[in-house]
């Protein structure tokens, strides 16, 4: 799938592990392999491990099934609640399915609290970013936070260095980690350069957008801290 900045990221789903879980999921070599060949087998000019800038993996847990197919079990969702303690935890799904999976436990926890609420309007409600642009503001804001590009443009213009890439090579800016710690809920800086502008994913840049975050965000959470 297309990615930003003329990168692109390719993956497989629904791979099984068996065994112990490191504490950091990486790829492995046959992983990697299998995408290549994959991949290959439609371009006329074959890919190799040197075009690879980044990589990362994960671990998802599903629901627990009765032998049937794992991709469907994927999909589902499900409300468990502790006879206990009354806590809601909602399992499984995926991230295309959020809103639902949302409406579905604030309404569990609504109807579980006896609250007053009324229907839900998430399907109503446009995504974050949804909207017209306004003329003027860098395409690659646009593409990562639509009509939200107009807030980071603001940090760049209180003037200083916010408008300005991190490094040559990295188009991320000072006004793109002000806007995930203000408006993101950025609390760590693993939270900006992994999951916020995702730009950790490569390996290569990883050391640089670390500094440049605590650079620019000395509030949050360091790694040290985090992994202590």
């Amino acid at each position: 799938m297309p990615w930003h900045d003329d990168l692109v990221m390719i993956g497989l789903t629904d791979d099984p592990h068996t065994g112990a879980i490191p504490d950091r999921a990486r790829p492995d070599e046959g992983e990697q392999t299998f995408l290549l060949d994959t991949l290959n087998a439609v371009l006329e000019q074959p890919l190799t491990p040197d075009d690879v800038v980044g990589s990362y993996a994960g671990f998802r847990p599903l629901l627990k099934g009765d032998g049937g197919s794992s991709a469907d079990l994927s999909r589902k969702h499900a409300l468990i609640r502790d006879a206990r303690t009354g806590a809601l935890t909602i399992v499984g799904g995926k991230l295309t399915a959020y809103r639902r999976m949302a409406q579905d436990a604030v309404d569990a926890a609504v109807d579980a609290g006896g609250l007053s609420a009324g229907p839900c309007r998430t399907a109503h409600l446009s995504l974050v970013g949804a909207g017209t642009t306004g003329p003027g503001l860098p395409e690659q804001w646009i593409a990562r936070y639509g009509t939200d590009a107009t807030t980071v443009a603001s940090y760049g213009a209180t003037g200083g260095t916010l408008d300005r890439p991190v490094r040559d090579g990295i188009p991320l800016t000072g006004a793109e980690i002000r806007f995930a710690v203000d408006h993101e809920l950025a609390v760590t800086v693993s939270d900006v350069v992994d999951r916020r502008t995702r730009w950790g994913l490569v390996d290569e840049d990883r050391d640089d957008l670390v500094a440049a975050v605590r650079r620019h965000a000395p509030e949050l959470i360091d790694i040290d801290q985090e992994e202590g």
